[in-house]
Formats: C-alpha cells, sequence, structure tokens
C-alpha cells in the first residue's frame, strides 16, 4: 500500500533529524552538536533547538538561542545552510 502523504513527511523529517544528530566543525570554527532531543551545543554552551523538516529530505531548522533562525540541509558529512539574514554557510560533521 502506498504512503499518503503525512507518512512520507513524517519519514522525511525523521530522516532529516537522523543525519543531523552528531558533531559540526561550523564555518565559524566553532563545534555546534545537535542532540537526540533536538537541542544544540555550541562549543559545549547550550545555544538553542533544531527541527527536522518534512520540505525537503535532509533539511532542518535552527533556531539560535539569541534569536536567529537558520534552514539548512545535510548531506551526507556536510552541511550547507543560509541565514535569516540570507547568508549562506557550511559545515562538516567531525
Amino acid at each position: 500500500m502506498p504512503e499518503d502523504s503525512s507518512q512520507q513527511a513524517f519519514h522525511a523529517e525523521r530522516q532529516a533529524c537522523d543525519s543531523s544528530l552528531g558533531n559540526w566543525t561550523w564555518s565559524t570554527g566553532g563545534v555546534v552538536t545537535f542532540a537526540n532531543d533536538h537541542t544544540m551545543l555550541y562549543n559545549g554552551q547550550p545555544s538553542g533547538q533544531w527541527e527536522g523538516t518534512a520540505e525537503e529530505q535532509g533539511a532542518a531548522t535552527v533556531r539560535w538561542a539569541a534569536g536567529f533562525v537558520d534552514r539548512i540541509r545535510v548531506s551526507g558529512d556536510q552541511i550547507s545552510g543560509v541565514s535569516q539574514q540570507n547568508v549562506r554557510f557550511s559545515a562538516n560533521r567531525r
């Protein structure tokens, strides 16, 4: 039986969540950690929350404690992203 759109959205969000987990060297030089509980650390300090998005495979939204919001896309061991100021950035899995 084919999946309906809500099931497809769930699986896409789950894949984004799973692929984001772990430690990433951010383009600023710091280390960002995406945890299973959807919290983030920057250089070991609490820094915000993240969530997988269903709109695009491997996509996630990053909400920094300072109020900034980034959109990222995970592809293998690399992240490409864009900030709410439309600045592009990248990260590599550690």
